[in-house]
């Protein structure tokens, strides 16, 4: 299986790493939990994806500020110096591709290269050993070696979010990033219909009644070395935060041909 390229994992980072593969004229195997992942709230492409996207944008998404960068790190991570998305973006519109409708087409094409199988430390090693290609994109503390030794650092979330009103004044697809005490979200999206209102702390007042109120966590960093011969990509593949979903088909791309030119 030489030329064979191993995808772990099958949610949208996945199922792109394998698209980018299979581009690259490699067989491919995606080896995951057969079940689509499910999305909501501020999700959407950055850049299109050929043959699964329109090279146009779909729509656009208005980035709207209100503080500081320093404050609005304080209020997600509670250190003014965090890295945050709030400077990868400008205030005014940007370029976006439905992530969602991506998905579906992706899922559409590799579904039948899923094989239903949870991984475990050992049978990522065992992969590197028969793939000249590993590629993962599962959480990487389920696949370390020692996860309660090595570094996962991760920040707690909340997210109140639901299908816009029909009598809803909104009529735009925004992001507002918000970094002032006077309110306690710090980011509030509307892509395609879908709001989202998102926390750092579980939410006192519930001005979104009505709306489902769901908690995970965002990956910020990690010290594990397990798997040095695997290409870890997408956000919690790599555990980083600053990872979005183009980037698993693009980094996959450059490391089956690094002379390619990505974005």
């Amino acid at each position: 299986m030489k030329d064979a390229v191993a995808i772990l994992g099958c949610g949208p980072a996945g199922l792109l790493a394998a698209h980018a593969a299979v581009q690259m004229e490699h067989p491919i195997k995606i080896i995951s939990v057969k079940k689509p992942s499910i999305m909501f709230g501020a999700m959407y492409l950055h850049k299109p994806i050929p043959e699964v996207t329109s090279p146009d944008p779909g729509f656009m998404v208005k980035i709207l500020k209100t503080g500081s960068s320093w404050q609005y790190a304080e209020k997600v991570y509670g250190d003014r110096h965090a890295m945050v998305s709030w400077d990868k973006f400008d205030e005014g519109e940007v370029p976006a591709w439905d992530l969602k409708l991506a998905y579906r087409v992706l899922w559409d094409l590799y579904e039948g290269a899923i094989h239903d199988l949870k991984l475990t430390p050992d049978a990522v090693w065992s992969l590197t050993t028969n793939y000249r290609h590993v590629v993962s994109t599962v959480p990487l503390r389920s696949i370390c070696y020692e996860p309660d030794k090595h570094q996962f650092r991760s920040q707690r979330i909340w997210v109140h979010h639901g299908e816009q009103p029909q009598d809803a004044l909104w009529d735009e697809n925004l992001m507002h990033y918000n970094s002032t005490p006077e309110v306690e979200w710090y980011r509030h999206s509307i892509i395609r219909g879908y709001m989202s209102w998102e926390y750092a702390h579980e939410p006192i007042h519930a001005e979104e009644h009505g709306f489902e109120l769901s908690s995970g966590f965002k990956p910020v960093y990690s010290t594990c070395p397990c798997h040095p011969a695997v290409l870890k990509v997408g956000r919690y593949g790599a555990w980083d935060k600053h990872q979005l979903s183009h980037h698993a088909y693009f980094k996959t791309l450059e490391a089956l041909e690094p002379s390619r030119v990505v974005q």
